[in-house]
């Protein structure tokens, strides 16, 4: 399998709320359903490299994704969907979110994604609608987790 990726996409933003306040939730994958809306079903192994999460947001049915970096330090994380309707680890799908501070109440957040592989769900010719499709689900996820820490609606970590 080549390392280049068939499809790729992702968001790049500057919110105004602190680096650290953005990645104690958006950096933890066990606090997905927090931030991102459409969750019915949510699972969790934990916050380490190797822990697998299932989502289910219907219609679909349950996809799961293995944490396979976690930098707290950095604030960066990679996770790979290694199951899901036409997605497999031969899919090459792997998905970084990057938190950079920009000074004491801005930071910039960094989110991308990359498969190595069509799903097979996706017909061919389709891609650049499946990664425009996903990658306007993230930019409504960042709105929401924005729009929640404006309210001051995070949690904080016990």
């Amino acid at each position: 399998m080549s390392n280049a990726a068939l499809i790729s996409f992702g968001l790049t933003r500057d919110v105004p709320f602190a680096a650290e306040r953005v990645w104690k939730v958006m950096g933890d994958f066990s606090r997905l359903p927090e931030w991102f809306p459409g969750i019915a079903e949510f699972s969790s192994e934990g916050n380490h490299p190797g822990a697998v999460r299932t989502i289910v947001i219907p219609p679909f049915p349950p996809v799961k994704h293995r944490l396979t970096i976690q930098d707290d330090a950095a604030m960066f994380t990679e996770y790979r969907v290694v199951d899901g309707p036409g997605l497999s680890e031969a899919t090459g799908f792997v998905v970084t979110i990057r938190v950079v501070p920009r000074g004491e109440s801005a930071c910039h957040v960094d989110w991308q994604a990359r498969l190595a592989q069509r799903p097979a769900l996706v017909p061919e010719g389709a891609e650049a609608a499946f990664a425009l499709r996903t990658e306007q689900n993230y930019v409504r996820a960042l709105d929401y987790f924005c729009a929640l820490l404006g309210k001051g609606a995070e949690q904080e970590a016990g």
